[in-house]
């Protein structure tokens, strides 16, 4: 039986002797799959889980994972798992600077399968929540360390500038654009820190290399006509209502190779930016790498 807290990771970060980030992780998944009671903290996190999933129960996922995969399968994944999130919060704590202490706890669960991993409210703060359901289902239980380190980075990035977190969006500019910026910082600094590739950082361990390089030249194509509809959604947000979608959603598993560009454009504005410097940074100046924004997309 994997314990409750995995593990507490205390990082101190180069360049100064006295801010750090404390990350617990808790591995919620051995609680629901043996149904056993909830401590205040797992509520908590079931409440903002919750909000994302538009459910108020989690029975259903862990019967639904159940009838896949045995209990002790389960448990073996998540131990798997929690093995990555301590090596690639190890990484982190190389190179990226805090200016503060910050505080970050990391789930994982059994959730609802809309997505691999995301970064929530919590407590007043933020979370990071990796779902077991869509990893397992997509047999990506050996996660890489930069898919990790993303997902982290984004619960350290919104701690710092929750402006940035979806939630906060004040207007439809803040929804495009603070997100496309989040995404392209998070997925950029990840593969700095764990010296990825740019088709892990984009892709993880999902597409092989022809698939890959089928993605780059669609990204590529499609890049005139996205640069269109952000203009004619940052003009009137009602013209696009898809936008977003058609940038980063996976709606279905087929084709993968001609969605989600929206990650290697925002990549590459964060890649090509004379701004931003991952290895003593995490938060952003949005008006300065906002214009590099407007200029990659060549809009005025």
């Amino acid at each position: 039986m994997i314990q409750q807290v995995v593990s507490t990771i205390i990082l101190v970060f180069m360049g100064t002797a006295e801010a750090a980030i404390k990350i617990d992780t808790f591995n919620l998944a051995s609680k629901q799959i043996q149904n056993l009671a909830m401590g205040t903290q797992d509520i908590l996190l079931l409440k903002s889980m919750q909000k994302f999933c538009g459910t108020d129960s989690f029975d259903k996922n862990v019967s639904d994972l159940s009838r896949s995969f045995t209990k002790e399968k389960i448990l073996q994944s998540a131990e798997t798992i929690g093995n990555s999130i301590k090596v690639g919060s190890e990484k982190i704590s190389k190179d990226l600077i805090l200016k503060e202490d910050l505080n970050l706890n990391v789930f994982l669960g059994i959730g609802c399968g809309k997505t691999d991993a995301f970064a929530i409210p919590y407590n007043g703060k933020y979370a990071v929540f990796f779902d077991l359901t869509t990893l397992m289902n997509q047999n990506r239980e050996d996660a890489p360390l930069v898919f990790i380190a993303h997902e982290i980075i984004h619960g350290v990035h919104f701690s710092l500038q929750p402006e940035f977190s979806p939630e906060n969006y004040k207007s439809a500019e803040d929804k495009l654009i603070r997100y496309v910026l989040a995404e392209g910082m998070a997925t950029y600094t990840a593969a700095i820190v764990t010296k990825a590739d740019e088709r892990t950082a984009l892709w993880a361990n999902i597409l092989d290399d022809k698939k890959y390089n089928q993605y780059l030249r669609t990204a590529a194509a499609d890049l005139p006509s996205f640069s269109k509809r952000i203009k004619a959604y940052l003009q009137d947000p009602t013209s696009e209502p898809k936008l977003l979608s058609d940038l980063f959603y996976v709606l279905s598993m087929d084709r993968l190779e001609t969605k989600r560009s929206g990650y290697y454009y925002a990549y590459s504005i964060f890649k090509n930016s004379s701004t931003y410097h991952p290895v003593n940074q995490i938060q952003l100046d949005y008006p300065v790498i906002k214009k590099e924004f407007l200029e990659y997309f060549k809009l005025p």
